[in-house]
């Protein structure tokens, strides 16, 4: 299956330089010497999409893992809650999970967006804390 991949992948490599070169020959003789410029302004701008695309994807996973850290915790306290419902335990004072829950709520402040800053004062979990 690998040997496949690579062909594809290989065929792909060299197919797009050679459909390259022809787009760049026939706007050559459509457009004459002009045509360079648009070619050499594309040819700029690939170091500045790789550097911008490096940013974005290294932006992606601090995201990615502060969400997932988010998941992970948020299902803890909810298997939690379930279990308090469970057994009945909810006139207990002694079972508090809001300093934990509002250390996941309020991310460093880098990775917030824009919903997330306009939901924060409606994130509350306090109402089983007090139920009896």
């Amino acid at each position: 299956m690998l040997h496949i991949e690579l062909a594809v992948v290989a065929h792909n490599l060299w197919g797009c330089a050679g459909e390259t070169l022809i787009i760049i020959i026939i706007l050559y003789f459509q457009l004459g010497p002009a045509s360079l410029s648009g070619v050499s302004l594309v040819l700029l701008f690939f170091p500045l999409q790789g550097y911008v695309a490096r940013i974005i994807t290294k932006t992606n996973q601090e995201i990615m893992k502060e969400t997932d850290h988010r998941v992970r915790l948020m299902s803890e306290i909810l298997t939690a809650i379930k279990l308090i419902k469970l057994y009945a335990w909810e006139g207990c004072q002694n079972l508090s999970f809001s300093s934990r829950y509002f250390a996941v709520v309020l991310p460093p402040k880098s990775l917030l967006t824009y919903p997330q800053l306009f939901c924060l004062p409606y994130q509350r979990l306090d109402c089983w804390s007090e139920v009896d």
